[in-house]
C-alpha cells in the first residue's frame, strides 16, 4: 500500500454487511468504480475467496482487515457504522500525530 500513487481506500461494511453476500448487481458497481481508479488501491473487507474484482490490481481482498492499522493511511472511508469508524480513525490519527512530534 505504501506504493500506491493515489492513495488508499478501505471498504468495509463491517461485520453486519458482508460484501460476498451483496447482490451481483452491487458487486459490480463497486468493481466498476474501482476500475475507473486504477492509481488508488482499494482494500475491500470481502469475506469470500471468488473472481469478483480478481482482475484488477489495484483491489485488495482481505477476510479480515486491521481497520485500526489502515486508518492512519487512507484517503477515504466507506464504512458501514460511521461512528465507531470515525471514533477509531480519529483515536488513530491523535496516536500518529503524538508519535510524530
Amino acid at each position: 500500500m505504501d506504493e500506491s500513487t493515489g492513495g488508499v481506500v478501505l471498504v468495509s461494511f463491517g461485520t453486519v454487511v458482508l460484501s460476498s453476500r451483496m447482490p451481483p448487481e452491487v458487486k459490480s458497481a463497486f468493481v466498476s468504480t474501482f476500475r475507473h481508479f486504477p492509481e488508488i488501491t482499494f482494500v475491500w473487507k470481502y469475506e469470500v475467496d471468488d473472481e469478483v474484482a480478481s482482475d484488477l490490481p489495484n483491489v485488495v481482498k482481505r477476510k479480515w482487515v486491521p481497520q485500526g492499522d489502515l486508518l492512519g493511511k487512507c484517503q477515504a472511508l466507506l464504512p458501514f457504522l460511521l461512528l465507531s469508524s470515525n471514533r477509531m480513525r480519529l483515536h488513530r490519527r491523535q496516536q500518529l500525530e503524538k508519535s510524530t512530534l
